[in-house]
């Protein structure tokens, strides 16, 4: 019997042995075979163990959130902040497509959950409906072969793009190849986007599986039979040489039949083993956000640039701050730093700003002689963040902007380094929530900078 263990912050060993009955020495080679192989498979300490003589041994979360399994044990990382769920940080984590979480081979338990603020056949079906643009994008010359031999594993990741938030679909490709459309791995896929439809909460997910619902059943005779005609399973389906798009769409079209969750909970399902590292998973999440508000026409924005030292002669090595940015027109420039201490935050706190921190984006900002030098941290309940224009006068804007910085006057240091003068600002980016708060703050930013560099 495998059982469920939970970790957020730090858990006693001898706990989880009185709830479970497993003998501590057993628990402990079994979490040290679980740390040993999520490191090989992700390259990630998930959690630590650490022995106190008073307490004795105990389990203490990372910053990775997410499920690993054991064979005594199953762990589910949670996230430290209250509100930041494991459905939208795997949903920020396919938005980036980077390298902040893994999906590994093997299965473990997982549940069913509806609640959050996309349901998981709301998140897979349009997911699912994504795989299906990129298989119209690139045509439909491709053969699919019923064969046991010279066949790979279906497998595949889902990749979650603007559909979430527009509900928009791309346009099909003209002159189809409908002759080989109307196989039996499309009416699966055709029977997962059923699924999706029949069970999705939100109306804009409902349009856009309609959308997609018409153009594929349209090539598929006798669409009304596809659920009973559909395999039982996508594993019966075997493909040689299949294209990546495809084997995309297959893994989610059967994460859709099989009601499989993007939250990780305890139930009778199976679901890959995953690993969400969120310190990683902050700065990309950020850095992608920040170039596409960021207009290219009036900004040029370099991402871990490598630079060499300002010095003579010349040091070996180099500096990489997280992001330059430079207004064209006006040739101001200003150095940001991405502070990935999401787990020190507490909900309505200010950043605490260390030595190291300030240190490092000074030197940043002296060697690119600018003035301006951003510090972002992931937060819950920010206080205060730039306004955005929205219907109000320009006045009345120009008031919020001057409130805003009348609040900040004491939290943004004036730092004299010699000669220099180097504006150090502070700035939290909301990480509880939804999805959508996240990107408003990440454009409140993007707003700031756009002032500063005006």
């Amino acid at each position: 019997m495998t059982h469920l263990i939970r970790l957020r912050g730090r858990l006693l060993i001898s706990e989880i042995c009185g709830e479970t009955d497993v003998k501590e020495q057993v628990l402990l080679e079994d979490l040290r075979r679980v740390l040993t192989n999520s490191y090989r498979e992700f390259g990630v300490q998930a959690f630590g163990l650490e022995f106190d003589g008073r307490r004795g041994w105990s389990m203490i979360s990372s910053s990775c959130v997410g499920i690993l399994a054991g064979e005594v044990v199953t762990i589910v990382l949670e996230s430290r902040i209250e509100g930041l769920t494991t459905e939208k940080l795997l949903a920020m984590a396919q938005l980036t497509g980077g390298s902040g979480y893994r999906i590994s081979e093997s299965t473990v338990l997982a549940g069913i959950q509806v609640d959050g603020e996309y349901s998981q056949t709301d998140l897979l079906g349009l997911s699912l409906v994504d795989s299906c643009i990129a298989i119209r994008r690139a045509g439909r010359h491709f053969t699919f072969v019923s064969e046991i031999s010279r066949t790979v594993p279906l497998r595949g990741e889902i990749d979650i793009q603007e559909s979430i938030q527009t509900g928009t679909l791309r346009p099909p490709v003209t002159r189809p190849d409908v002759q080989s459309f109307a196989t039996p791995v499309n009416k699966f896929i055709l029977g997962a986007l059923s699924v999706a439809r029949d069970k999705s909460r939100l109306a804009e997910a409902r349009d856009v599986l309609d959308q997609e619902l018409e153009l594929w059943g349209a090539d598929i005779p006798s669409t009304q039979s596809t659920s009973s005609s559909r395999p039982r399973t996508v594993t019966d389906l075997t493909l040689a040489y299949p294209r990546d798009d495809y084997r995309r769409a297959l893994s989610l079209a059967s994460a859709i039949h099989l009601d499989l969750s993007l939250d990780m909970l305890d139930g009778e399902n199976r679901f890959r083993e995953v690993l969400i590292d969120v310190d990683r998973l902050f700065e990309e999440f950020c850095q992608m956000s920040l170039l596409r508000l960021l207009a290219s026409k009036i900004f040029t924005v370099s991402v871990q640039k490598e630079m060499q030292h300002p010095s003579t002669p010349q040091l070996r090595g180099f500096i990489k701050p997280d992001m330059v940015v430079t207004n064209t027109k006006t040739r101001k420039t200003l150095v940001l730093d991405l502070k990935n201490k999401y787990s020190q935050i507490e909900p309505g706190s200010e950043p605490s700003l260390s030595n190291p921190d300030v240190f490092q984006i000074s030197y940043y900002t002296l060697a690119l002689d600018c003035q301006y030098a951003f510090l972002v941290y992931p937060a819950v309940g920010t206080k205060l963040s730039f306004p955005i224009k929205k219907s109000e006068s320009k006045r009345s804007y120009e008031q919020k902007i001057a409130e805003f910085h009348r609040s900040r006057s004491k939290s943004e240091p004036l730092l004299a380094l010699g000669k220099n003068k180097i504006r150090l600002v502070p700035y939290q980016v909301e990480m509880g929530g939804s999805l959508f708060s996240t990107e408003e703050s990440l454009a409140t930013l993007a707003t700031y900078i756009d002032h500063v560099l005006s």
